[in-house]
């Protein structure tokens, strides 16, 4: 009798702290798309009143907002980030691309990132290899939410 006098409302606390704590974490993901895209927004806007001036021209401007968006353009003209995206979703896997070395500007140097999509939020969660792809991977993988 005692163990249900505990047990009862314990799991009542429990239920109302799991659904409170889904409800945060669903408006604050909700809210941070919204700055995502606003930050985007006003970074358009911004380039285009340069774009407006003469200083820099619309292809420039959008390109910037694309290496905003999808990453670096890699030394082929793609950008990884869409093949990492397409991996998380097809299951998860490893993406190679290339990185602009910025110790040395005009040199590239091979990484790897690893991606799967969450299936219960549709979360895209990678993670990146700090370094140079080693011939075993290295631990010091920086997570990151995409």
């Amino acid at each position: 009798m005692c163990l249900l006098l505990l047990a009862v409302p314990s799991i009542v606390i429990g239920l109302k702290s799991y659904y409170s704590a889904t409800a945060n974490l669903n408006d604050l993901g909700a809210r941070s798309l919204k700055n995502n895209v606003k930050l985007t927004l006003e970074m358009i806007d911004a380039l285009n009143k340069y774009v407006e001036a003469g200083k820099i021209s619309l292809e420039e401007a959008q390109e910037q907002v694309k290496q905003h968006i999808l990453g670096p353009k890699q030394a082929d003209g793609t950008f990884f980030m869409r093949d990492l995206i397409k991996k998380a979703i097809d299951g998860g896997d490893y993406t190679v691309y290339q990185l602009e070395d910025s110790k040395n500007p005009g040199k590239f140097q091979e990484k790897v990132a690893y991606a799967e999509m969450d299936p219960h939020w549709r979360w895209i969660v990678a993670a990146f290899l700090q370094s140079a792809l080693p011939n075993r991977l290295s631990p010091w993988l920086l997570p990151s939410i995409v």
